[in-house]
């Protein structure tokens, strides 16, 4: 993965967020 670093940790940030919402830690509505 050469050069996707940036893209990985935006897309592991996003899994990340995704999964608290879930979860009801972060009221995103």
């Amino acid at each position: 993965m050469g050069g996707n670093n940036l893209v990985t940790i935006i897309v592991v940030v996003i899994i990340v967020i995704v999964v608290l919402a879930l979860l009801g830690i972060i009221p995103l509505f």
